[in-house]
């Protein structure tokens, strides 16, 4: 006798979605028994509670029985749906494994499209991390997690120490579990009437997670009393009761959600778009999902909406290009980004620039066949050179010779010598937190200096011996590892006349970046974790990115694809300068970079561009 089919054709599938129940069982190794129900989201339905978890592995399965029939799932929604069962009670879930048809492609776009209905009405949105393991120390985060509570305050924080290292290992590693880096938590999370973590069979509400990983991360961020980055920020997120996600820095777009949300994973091309589109404020300038078109028409079709959406425009170009590694997979034009693609990351806040140029309306238009975007702009520079740099694990980051010659700096086009000019291009010459424009004497460009030349010589940074104490821990010796950067000995200077070799003689800089190493640190005011904060900024800066040096001899920093000959364009209504690279007539974006000192102090000729 044929048994039916598992799942039937939905009726309505743009408003009906299917609800799975899990039959009860006090024997936790009992196999997992649920059967399946159809019910309208636009009439009242026994309430549920969504499901958010990392699919897992799609080639390792386990068997669940569905309706009567035996079904293959993840090995990770098995654990959860054996987690989750009551011993005694029913549990109604929707998850998306089992109620959504997979094999049917206009059930799944139409499904798609209603997740963002589907988790703003459940009653719970259940996360599921995993099972708890011993040998990653998960139980140590939740007991952390355990002892909070709302109205709670920060749990005390181990001094330094090997208990303290190995509680922010443990954290480290909670937070590195693979539902942290799926793209589509990002609408479950948002959607969420009541956010719940579950952990093995350990349940914690959302504020309590938060609070519970901060309880890791606060006492070892900021907390200098003198340090321009204060702890106040976090402080206040941990107490909102909500989890950590970066904020869209142009509104809840979805090109803003895209830009924000571009590293994280999904196991389908489209969902880069379709994972995002349920929470994007313009969705309905879109096409709905429609798992039947390629990522290319995706891809594409993303790219000419977002031209012609006015939050959006030709800001799109700053991820268009080849990127670093783009999989070649896809067949794009140059100027539709690839949300598949990691790049190195060198865009820049939108108070870096203040160039009149960019400002100019946007010209543009397609081709027919959507092949060629044409658009105005003007070439600003050419690309002289490219120097690679390297992250610090491998040495080096830079040619020192580059920078210094016969024991003096060479100096930047604009009068500061060449490696200020490279740590204010890495910087954006602007404060990490406040978005200012870095200022000579204040503490903060004192640390941040002192963080650059760190990096520099972090492979061989040593003691010597001279090193101030605070509160029993070694301040870095960055003078030293800078002169092994440079390949020289101390030579009876002093540390301000090794300074001079990045701040020139402006005496008072000098004097102000050494009294910040010998004085005010030992007297306990060097805040010791800003310091490493600013440093890893400027290791995550150095590697895989190239500097450029552009003919009229400026700076600049772009992906490893940049080559000698390229040019550097402002494309009008883009608020990053472009790299490109001429093919036949016509031109190719390489990637958006920037350039340190170009401020629209010069006027330049428009003209059109052909770009493929």
């Amino acid at each position: 006798m044929l048994q039916p089919r598992l799942y039937s054709p939905l009726s309505d599938p743009a408003h009906e979605i299917r609800l799975l129940t899990l039959v009860p069982s006090p024997d936790s190794a009992a196999p997992i028994n649920g059967a399946l129900e159809v019910v309208s989201l636009d009439e009242s339905h026994k309430p549920y509670d969504a499901l958010s978890y990392a699919w897992g592995d799609p080639n390792i399965t386990a068997p669940i029985l569905l309706n009567g029939q035996e079904k293959q799932v993840t090995v990770n929604l098995q654990s959860a749906l054996r987690h989750l069962r009551h011993e005694s009670e029913p549990v109604t879930l929707w998850a998306d494994a089992v109620c959504i048809n997979q094999d049917d492609i206009a059930e799944r776009s139409h499904q798609v499209g209603q997740m963002g209905h589907i988790y703003s009405t459940a009653r719970s949105v259940l996360v599921w991390l995993g099972e708890e393991r011993e040998d990653d120390d998960s139980h140590l985060v939740a007991n952390q997690i355990a002892s909070c509570g709302v109205g709670k305050d920060m749990i005390p924080f181990p001094p330094p120490g090997p208990e303290a290292e190995r509680l922010l290992q443990a954290a480290s590693q909670f937070v590195r579990r693979d539902w942290w880096s799926r793209l589509w938590v990002i609408q479950e999370v948002l959607l969420a009437e009541e956010l719940t973590l579950c952990l093995g069979r350990r349940r914690f509400p959302e504020m309590d997670v938060w609070i519970g990983v901060s309880g890791f991360i606060i006492p070892l961020g900021r907390s200098s009393s003198d340090s321009d980055c204060s702890s106040e920020d976090t402080e206040q997120d941990a107490e909102s009761g909500e989890l950590p996600l970066p904020e869209p820095t142009h509104g809840r777009t979805l090109f803003s959600l895209l830009e924000a949300f571009c590293d994280r994973q999904c196991s389908q091309t489209v969902d880069r778009v379709y994972g995002l589109l349920g929470v994007a404020d313009d969705a309905d300038q879109y096409e709905a999902p429609d798992y039947s078109k390629s990522s290319e028409e995706v891809f594409t079709g993303v790219a000419v909406q977002g031209f012609t959406n006015q939050d959006c425009g030709p800001r799109i170009l700053c991820f268009a290009g080849q990127g670093d590694s783009r999989s070649n997979k896809l067949k794009l034009p140059s100027w539709v980004p690839d949300w598949t693609s990691r790049r190195y990351n060198c865009l820049a806040p939108p108070t870096a620039y203040l160039p009149s140029q960019l400002q100019h309306a946007p010209e543009f238009s397609f081709s027919s066949d959507l092949a060629t975007l044409r658009l105005r702009g003007a070439v600003f520079d050419t690309v002289a050179s490219v120097i690679p740099i390297h992250p610090a694990s491998q040495g080096s980051c830079l040619p020192p010779d580059r920078f210094v010659a016969d024991g003096k700096p060479l100096l930047y086009k604009t009068g500061i010598t060449r490696l200020e000019a490279v740590f204010r291009m890495l910087t954006h010459d602007l404060h990490l937190v406040t978005d200012k424009r870095l200022a000579k004497g204040t503490k903060y460009f004192c640390d941040a200096v002192s963080a650059f030349l760190y990096s520099l010589g972090q492979p061989n940074a040593k003691d010597d011996g001279n090193n101030p104490q605070v509160n029993g821990e070694t301040c870095p010796d960055y003078i030293t590892g800078f002169l092994h950067w440079l390949g020289e000995d101390r030579g009876g200077r002093s540390d301000q006349q090794i300074l001079e070799l990045l701040m020139g003689e402006d005496k008072s800089d000098t004097r102000r970046i050494w009294k910040r190493r010998k004085d005010e640190m030992t007297r306990g005011k060097w805040s010791y974790h800003a310091f490493y904060y600013i440093s890893r900024t400027f290791s995550n800066s150095m590697g895989g990115g190239h500097l450029l040096e552009t003919e009229s001899g400026l700076f600049g920093m772009a992906s490893s694809l940049a080559q000698k000959g390229d040019i550097v364009c402002v494309l009008f209504g883009c608020p990053m300068p472009i790299v490109m690279r001429q093919a036949g007539e016509s031109w190719r974006i390489v990637q958006s970079c920037y350039i340190y000192g170009m401020d629209g102090e010069t006027a330049l000729e428009p003209q059109d561009f052909s770009i493929i």
